[in-house]
């Protein structure tokens, strides 16, 4: 225990280091610093669980503390080699400058860019309210047409990352103000929409996330009281996506029948299965947990295709209708099932980065932080150089939220990276081309 503890304070001093230097130095900038959330989650995960599982409440007294603490002590060296190497060449040059100015020209420049970006944002949720198909991936279809359809809106997804940033960016103007609070609303409300149907979680986290680099890209203070109401309408909805995935219908196509059974569901047993749901919620982001497993057994299991982790997971990139056979590659199904031995697809419990590279290389793992602290720096760097473009902050912020925001793992979300390459190329375009009327 007394170790256990002695890591916690750790964690405790490294988090307050960086927060404290990130203020002094660069304020404005802590929640679109990549580190920021690998500490935060490390602080959260890696130190808080771990102090009141050893306590004399645990829930489970069964677990060793010897293994417990070399969890700890892995996950708190993994996140200092990434600070390492993400300050290697100290600390990056961040000073913000003042928003910019109402200029009618950059307003008239970007207006275009704008309205394209919304487009594309909502095309995905009107392709699935139009088929029904609110679950189904692209690579999973089998029919050639409807993959490609499939392909279209998972390809356009991802802009709704880039959509946020980039208004946010452009409040400034006046001229667009009026029109931008109109398409956050609407995008807000067919976000919420789509979580309520389809009881991701994601969907409605990514609004506490939006408001953390709103604040930053707008030089505003944080209001505390509007964090914790963000946050216990996440817990609500946690309770809520649990109860519809155990007793409603949440799978196969849409309908008024289906939904008013699920109204009728939740207004039964809500209240019923809020501890159970609470439990799996804790559960679901117990990655330290995981990572004691995967360290007590670290040779119980199949590995099957994935002894490379998730990596095998690019080959979803092959559609079913050119690769029919194509097994179905999914880590964080393989880890829910084999790792955490839950038969039962209710919720994907991850094991995260630092979990997957101890699964891969064990004790070596620890490579994969410097991997993740060099690839950190890079994307702060591309940040940093195109501090005056509001079309290339945007793509930043896309970038934080699909691969640095989830503690997901190392190819996890490059597919969708990729495909997201022909959304961003096509705004690209429209950019470069305003730019040079406008020149």
């Amino acid at each position: 225990m007394a170790f256990i503890l002695l890591i916690a304070v750790l964690n405790t001093v490294i988090g307050w280091r960086y927060v404290r230097a990130v203020q002094q130095r660069a304020p404005h900038t802590l929640w679109l610093m990549p580190p920021t959330y690998v500490l935060g989650l490390g602080y959260l995960v890696y130190t808080l669980y771990p102090l009141w599982i050893s306590s004399p409440w645990s829930p489970d007294p069964d677990l060793d503390p010897d293994t417990l603490a070399l969890s700890m002590l892995f996950a708190t060296v993994f996140q200092l080699i990434l600070l390492a190497v993400f300050f290697l060449r100290g600390f990056p040059d961040a000073t913000p400058t003042s928003p910019s100015t109402d200029d009618p020209q950059e307003a008239e420049r970007y207006a275009p860019v704008l309205h394209l970006g919304f487009l594309f944002a909502l095309a995905p949720f009107a392709y699935r309210a139009a088929t029904g198909n609110w679950f189904t991936l692209y690579e999973d279809i089998t029919d050639l047409h409807a993959s490609l359809g499939g392909l279209i809106c998972e390809s356009l997804y991802p802009v709704v990352y880039m959509y946020f940033p980039l208004a946010f960016s452009l409040l400034k103007h006046a001229r667009l103000r009026g029109v931008i609070a109109f398409q956050l609303g609407l995008l807000g409300l067919v976000l919420l929409t789509s979580a309520a149907i389809s009881t991701a979680k994601g969907q409605l986290l990514l609004f506490l996330f939006l408001y953390l680099v709103y604040v930053n890209l707008t030089q505003q203070r944080l209001r505390k009281g509007l964090i914790a109401g963000l946050l216990v309408l996440g817990v609500a909805f946690s309770i809520y996506s649990h109860t519809l995935r155990l007793y409603g219908k949440v799978r196969g196509e849409v309908s008024w029948e289906v939904l008013s059974r699920n109204a009728g569901v939740i207004s039964e047993t809500f209240l019923e299965n809020s501890g159970t749901a609470l439990n799996s919620l804790v559960e679901r982001h117990n990655q330290i947990r995981g990572l004691y497993i995967l360290m007590t057994r670290p040779d119980d299991w199949d590995r099957e295709a994935f002894f490379l982790g998730s990596v095998v997971e690019l080959g979803n990139l092959i559609p079913r209708w050119v690769w029919p056979d194509r097994p179905h590659l999914s880590f964080n199904h393989f880890a829910t099932r084999a790792i955490w031995g839950h038969e039962q697809l209710l919720s994907e419990t991850p094991v995260g980065r630092i979990g997957e590279a101890y699964f891969v290389f064990g004790p070596f793992g620890l490579v994969f932080a410097a991997i993740y602290g060099l690839f950190f720096r890079l994307l702060w760097q591309f940040r940093l150089a195109y501090m005056g473009e509001p079309f290339w902050q945007a793509a930043y912020g896309m970038l934080l939220f699909m691969f640095v925001i989830p503690d997901a793992y190392m190819f996890y979300n490059i597919k969708a990276v990729l495909l997201a390459g022909p959304g961003l190329f096509a705004l690209w375009l429209l950019h470069r081309r305003q730019q040079r009327e406008r020149a």
